[in-house]
């Protein structure tokens, strides 16, 4: 049976006399010596019978069974002819719409899980739908948002909104404020006949009301500050209280100690930077934290799911108390051990700009980083593999473990692995003596940065030639260093890092070759300068030998490189004579 049908005629013509019988959902059968059927079409040689939206039960759509029973002793022939009516409307018998404050009443087939659906169509302005259901047996109340209500497992119907108990009455309220929450929209509301062996009758009425929309406060709550409130009573859906707590965090926050403490069922909902608000007819939340009748305590920090950061934290209580209660919410801040380490900055390890890229070396600055000063040896190498750690110094970066080159108290330098996603990412820095707090960084596809030499603030590109020999003005290292400005049509060796992922073996000390000449491009003196190589030469170093470009004149040429379209930072020189 289609949706979108009103009537549907069964005409049976027969040799002998005949009895014909109809049933939804199941074949006729037979229990007790009694016949289980729906309808009975009637008893004869010439049959003619209606089912329609007035009969009992009402025709809707889904599979009927016809069964034609011989009343005698001899073979009968017979022919069964099905005209169905259409509904022009094209709802038919499948989803009525029911007016508010109006009741509808109905019957549903037996068998267990046959149900009969409705539609009611939420206007917008309206703040609360309420459902009231009462039959002859027990009838349960499921509803759907948008799409009909459909069977589920072992034939269960799937819903958004249920009301199922042993009882012949059930009750329905969708709020704003509730889960699921009142839309404007259409919902559909089926009633199930529990009984597996009799026709449930039920009167369905619908109010719509107009109340105030859910608009959530704002609480404020300090350090060890208690709230209490009282929890509403919510029958068969989840009601979110208006009153919301914020948290606002301090720098040397770690982390934050949820405290919660109820005589009722609830959920603990927790997003950062904005208040907790409707999505799809839920919640949406960062966190969700289960209370079932006692006090629990959820830690938020660099290791939880999803992990903490600097900002605002909003708190909301879902009630899904039967009975009402009361519950109590406090919190206390998660502070660093005495001498942990701090972070201050992390910039890539070059340019020392304030964004990363996979498989580059970075630079970590803070307080109590390490207890001692040194850079990696043979002895922290486990086969090829780099360390992850030196001296109990660790660092992660988006939660993965990053491979760590030099500590000291101050400054760390790690290279991340290739395998880094992009996005904002939480770095911690663990020592013996604790965790840091998380430090947000930005990660990107790529941040393409010159290595410089030291002398005259970092002017210089770390170039040499390829006999060796420093590329630079003359003197720029003193005594120390001999370096001489490259010549016009000269090759330059230069070393970079955040040119991003190239696909190689990385966190080993024989990192592959990878050759990514075709991918980068530079510029000398603002001119076009040819890359004759560019590769990914070890861990996290990638070198570019450029041939400076004939037509430059003598001087400090401005030196850049850009890949995937992103340029290296203006500030760094190569000296040409």
């Amino acid at each position: 049976m289609p949706r979108g049908v009103t009537g549907m005629q069964v005409q049976v013509e027969a040799s002998g006399p005949v009895r014909a019988f109809i049933r939804f959902r199941s074949p006729v059968d037979i229990d007790g010596g009694n016949i289980v059927s729906d309808y009975f079409v009637g008893d004869g040689r010439s049959l003619n019978g209606t089912v329609s939206l007035s009969s009992t039960p009402e025709l809707q759509a889904g599979e009927y069974y016809f069964n034609v029973a011989n009343t005698t002793s001899t073979q009968v022939e017979y022919a069964i002819r099905i005209t169905l009516v259409n509904d022009p409307a094209g709802v038919g018998a499948s989803f009525p719409v029911i007016s508010s404050g109006v009741p509808v009443t109905g019957s549903v087939p037996s068998n267990y899980l046959n149900t009969r659906q409705f539609r009611v169509v939420v206007p917008v302005g309206a703040t609360a739908l309420d459902l009231e259901l009462s039959g002859d047996q027990d009838v349960d109340l499921y509803v759907n948002f948008g799409n009909p209500v459909q069977p589920g497992g072992e034939g269960l119907p799937l819903a958004e909104g249920i009301s199922a108990s042993a009882s012949s009455t059930e009750r329905m309220t969708l709020l704003t404020s509730t889960v699921p929450n009142l839309r404007p929209g259409t919902y559909f509301v089926a009633v199930q006949n529990y009984s597996l062996a009799a026709t449930a009758k039920f009167t369905l009425r619908a109010t719509l009301r107009n109340d105030a929309v859910y608009a959530p406060s704002q609480d404020v709550v300090g350090p060890s500050e208690t709230r209490n409130l009282f929890l509403p009573v919510s029958t068969n859906t989840g009601i979110l209280l208006t009153r919301q707590f914020r948290i606002d965090t301090q720098a040397a926050w770690r982390g934050l100690n949820l405290r919660v403490a109820s005589n009722s069922n609830l959920l603990l909902l927790v997003k950062r930077n904005q208040p907790v608000r409707f999505a799809n007819g839920v919640p949406d939340a960062d966190a969700r934290y289960v209370i079932q009748n006692e006090t629990k305590t959820f830690t938020l920090d660099g290791g939880s799911n999803p992990a903490f950061q600097q900002g605002s934290y909003y708190v909301a209580i879902l009630s899904l108390s039967e009975r009402g209660g009361t519950v109590s919410f406090d919190y206390t801040a998660v502070l660093p051990a005495a001498g942990g380490p701090a972070i201050a900055a992390v910039v890539d390890g070059a340019g020392f700009t304030r964004q990363i890229s996979p498989g580059s070396w970075i630079t970590i600055t803070g307080t109590a980083l390490a207890a001692s000063t040194r850079i990696w040896g043979g002895a922290d190498f486990i086969g090829t593999a780099l360390p992850t750690q030196l001296d109990g110094v660790s660092v992660t970066v988006g939660g993965v473990p990053a491979f760590v080159y030099f500590i000291s108290p101050g400054q760390l330098n790690v290279l991340v692995p290739q395998s880094l996603r992009t996005g904002n990412l939480d770095v911690v820095v663990t020592t013996r003596g604790g965790r840091s707090a998380v430090f947000v960084v930005s990660s990107v596809a790529a941040v393409p940065a010159l290595f410089r030499f030291d002398p005259q603030g970092r002017r210089y590109a770390a170039a040499v030639f390829v006999n060796g020999a420093y590329a630079g003005p003359a003197g720029l290292f003193g005594s120390a260093l001999a370096t001489r400005p490259a010549n016009r049509g000269e090759v330059v060796q230069l070393f970079a890092t955040g040119l991003g992922a190239v696909g190689s073996v990385d966190g080993i000390t024989n990192e592959p070759l990878v050759n990514i000449t075709n991918r980068v491009t530079a510029t000398l003196g603002g001119v076009s300068a040819r890359v004759t190589f560019a590769g990914r030469v070890g861990a996290g170093l990638y070198q570019i030998n450029l041939e400076v470009p004939v037509s430059l004149g003598a001087g400090d040429q401005a030196l850049r490189i850009s890949i995937a379209g992103v340029q290296s930072d203006a500030g760094v020189f190569l000296a040409v004579q």
